[in-house]
């Protein structure tokens, strides 16, 4: 009886945690665009870097479990959007690109409208 209610408990767990790498992509570029929206505006949320603020560790574990789970492209284009984001703010944090910040966030716009096509894309192409 013990070991039934360990593997539902096992599989339960299971759909669970890809449920949730799933997941964490698309709200991690949510909150990625939503900041990048709003800082464009002027307005500054610190809850969007709070929660979705990422590092190389947490970034590498996310890209690696879509491979392993087998995910679609156009679920990793979440991924490397975000991948691309970050890359480029940390490259204009430590050596500051020398464009203005309308021009930056065009940048990030222009690299959302990419990502979002080819989201779209890949998905509707089932790829």
């Amino acid at each position: 009886m013990a070991v039934v209610e360990k593997s539902r408990t096992n599989k339960a767990l299971h759909k669970t945690e890809i449920m949730v790498i799933k997941t964490i992509p698309c709200v991690l570029s949510l909150c990625y665009i939503a900041n990048t929206i709003l800082s464009y505006c002027g307005v500054e949320v610190e809850i969007f870097s709070m929660l979705g603020g990422l590092s190389l560790i947490p970034f590498i574990f996310i890209l690696i479990s879509s491979f392993v789970f087998g995910f679609c492209k156009y679920h990793r284009m979440m991924i490397y959007y975000i991948g691309i984001s970050e890359g480029l703010a940390w490259i204009d944090h430590y050596h500051e690109i020398p464009i203005s910040n309308n021009t930056y966030f065009m940048i990030l716009f222009i690299l959302i409208g990419v990502f979002v096509f080819l989201t779209i894309y890949f998905k509707v192409k089932n790829i």
